[in-house]
């Protein structure tokens, strides 16, 4: 008898291509995969080599963030998947920060084509033509057909912009994204055919990673989502749409934690500023409705040419996901934060577009025809392929980081001590936390910032400041050094006027290699100040330049009379003020951005924590005497909400699950 497992030919012939398309992608991507870091030193992947650094060191402790922006919520760093992945590689390996992450990048780029190929097969019912629009997704780039911008940017026509987006940009955690679209729609579409709580349980499950690795990504999810509902046979059923938005809510339940409803009002709010001016207003109601007018023209033009399921996919999801950088390339407009980068999502849909309507013309063509344009196609992609993995291998050159202003700056920065926090310029404030542990009044995802007044202030130390005004802000902000070196010493994104009126202000020049240069205040700066209620900010300043409001609390912090405190943290949710003889009417104003999920404590007792119109925490112990303040960090009632969601999500799909199988089994009967 034969025991040997046969896969039927079509499973045989899925396998076969899926591994063919990661091994070709894997073999294209290898030099990145161990590389600790490239030469692209403007990245944005410091921000996320920092944050999977700090996830490794701290993986219980992921509630506050204190080392960006005086202080965030975890969760507003930045949607957590890869950095929790990369986190993972790097406490099962023990490699270093960088390689781990460029190690999961590689997996990534090389898993992108074959999760599309999967969702076209899925969606057509063939296995040809998803091929094909996975092998062209690979070795091709679409969007530098189709915008002159990104085939400047990239060079030519024939290079990956997905590889360039991910190396030289950093924006693994969009291409992350972008290889779980296609995913969470499988995941839909096998819970749409046959629902039941394991289905249901992978289709949200594989939504919510796709959010919780990269907001534009969720964005494309949407609208992916959207083109695949509207081509179905049956999308006029209702029940197919309360399906898919039992999905969605099942998803958004188990991503709450890190989803909530202050996050995503942060990044609503930021998103329209970072970057340019992206408003969100309602005149950008006049692009739905063309969107909608376009996506009503398509649907009509395909029934007129019978198109197929795959084709009408195809098309539907070009059209909802080229909308925005089209829209974009052609008028400027700007339907949504950042439109242009969508042309990577877009990218999906037009390689599908291609394999299946060059499919339906191929069938115009005679057998020996097809047969000499599959020879042409096959030793295109030959030279393609060779072609891609040389632009990889130049991409992924590695680099002396030692010898890097970013580097030296940093171990500057560290010798300082870990209490002291940092304004460094550019592109050494993105590095600074991949190798050491200095809070930095900047950060590295300006989106989830939650105090309003830290873009002007970062601002105005940039390119404006004053002496007087730097160190104003320097005071205000409790920052103890500032790390600098300009354009000319190769730090991307510098752009300080005048660095010497730093020492115009008293800082001491502690560190100078070449440009480089690191001032630090002669003694460390107030993280906690004693105030009395006349000397509180009325009023938030405009702007950086305006020091009006700000000079009674200046007067105050810099009287040699008023009581002093020390502030210790004890853990990364806890914090232990000590200061001097106080009064009932004494506050302290702390430098760690204002939360509601702070409480304070006095001897067990809970006291009154305000925020400032500077966006800082203030508290109001009413002690007499020597006072000690406990502060500690929740998340406040909506983490709890969050969290309890989150349960209630899950357990209503373990009641579910064991729902079905006690039905199944009173099915069966009595064995």
């Amino acid at each position: 008898m034969d025991d040997t497992i046969r896969l039927p030919p079509r499973k045989l012939q899925i396998a076969v291509a899926a591994l063919f398309l990661f091994g070709l992608n894997a073999w294209m991507a290898a030099e990145l995969f161990r590389v600790e870091f490239t030469r692209h030193m403007s990245s944005i992947e410091p921000a996320y080599i920092s944050l999977a650094r700090y996830i490794a060191a701290h993986p219980l402790q992921l509630d506050w963030f204190r080392l960006w922006y005086g202080g965030i919520p975890f969760q507003n760093a930045y949607p957590p998947l890869l950095h929790g992945l990369t986190a993972a590689v790097i406490a099962g390996t023990g490699w270093p920060p960088g390689e781990a992450y460029h190690a999961v990048c590689t997996l990534i780029f090389a898993l992108g084509p074959v999760s599309l190929f999967w969702m076209g097969v899925r969606i057509a019912g063939r296995v040809a033509e998803p091929f094909y629009a996975a092998l062209a997704y690979s070795v091709l780039s679409p969007s530098a057909f189709l915008f002159q911008v990104v085939r400047e940017d990239l060079g030519s026509i024939f290079l990956s912009r997905r590889f360039q987006a991910l190396t030289q940009y950093g924006e693994g955690p969009h291409l992350l994204s972008i290889a779980l679209i296609p995913l969470a729609v499988v995941a839909l579409d096998r819970f749409l055919a046959k629902p039941g709580p394991a289905r249901a349980a992978l289709a949200a499950a594989a939504t919510a990673a796709t959010v919780l690795t990269n907001w534009l990504g969720a964005v494309g999810l949407a609208l992916t989502m959207a083109a695949y509902l509207a081509t179905r046979p049956d999308w006029r059923d209702r029940r197919v749409w309360a399906r898919a938005a039992g999905v969605a809510a099942l998803a958004y339940a188990l991503a709450a934690p890190w989803i909530p409803p202050s996050t995503i009002a942060a990044i609503r709010s930021n998103a329209q500023i970072v970057g340019g001016p992206y408003p969100l207003q309602a005149g950008n109601l006049k692009y739905v409705a063309l969107a909608v007018a376009l996506l009503v023209l398509a649907q009509r033009g395909l029934r007129a040419i019978q198109a197929d399921r795959g084709l009408r996919f195809a098309v539907m999801g070009t059209v909802l996901l080229g909308f925005l950088p089209v829209v974009f390339s052609w008028t400027g407009a700007t339907p949504l934060p950042q439109p242009d980068r969508y042309h990577l999502e877009m990218e999906l849909f037009v390689a599908l577009l291609a394999a299946f309507a060059g499919a339906r013309l191929a069938r115009l063509l005679n057998r020996r025809e097809r047969r000499v344009l599959a020879a042409a196609l096959a030793l295109f992609v030959l030279f393609q392929a060779r072609t891609v993995r040389s632009y990889c291998r130049w991409m992924s050159a590695p680099v002396e980081i030692e010898a890097t202003p970013e580097y030296r700056l940093a171990q500057a920065v560290g010798a300082l001590g870990p209490d002291a926090r940092i304004w460094a310029e550019g592109s050494a404030g993105f590095w600074l936390n991949v190798f050491v542990d200095n809070p930095e009044l900047h950060g590295g995802f300006d989106q989830g910032v939650t105090n309003p007044l830290w873009p002007a202030v970062n601002f105005a130390l940039m390119a404006g400041a004053s002496p007087e005004q730097a160190r104003a802000w320097l005071d205000v902000f409790g920052a103890d050094a500032v790390a600098l070196g300009g354009l000319q010493a190769g730090l991307a994104g510098a752009s300080v006027t005048a660095p010497e009126k730093f020492a115009a202000i008293g800082f001491d020049e502690v560190f100078r290699d070449g440009l480089l240069v690191v001032y630090r205040r002669p003694k460390p700066a107030e993280q906690v100040s004693i105030l009395l209620p006349a000397d509180r900010v009325a009023t938030a300043p405009d702007g950086g330049a305006d020091l009006a409001a700000l000079q009674p609390l200046l007067a105050a912090m810099r009287s040699p009379s008023r009581p002093r405190a020390e502030l210790t943290w004890l853990a990364t949710d806890r914090v232990l003020i000590r200061s001097g003889p106080l009064e009932p009417d004494h506050l302290m104003l702390v430098r760690i951005s204002y939360h509601p999920g702070w409480k304070a404590f006095v001897d067990g007792r809970r006291v009154e924590t305000l925020r400032s119109e500077l966006g800082l925490l203030l508290a109001a112990p009413r002690c007499e005497g020597p006072c000690e303040v406990e502060l500690r960090y929740d998340g406040g009632l909506e983490t709890l909400a969050a969290r309890l969601l989150q349960g209630g999500a899950v357990a209503v799909l373990l009641s579910w699950q064991l729902i079905a199988v006690r039905r199944r089994r009173l099915q069966r009967g009595p064995a």
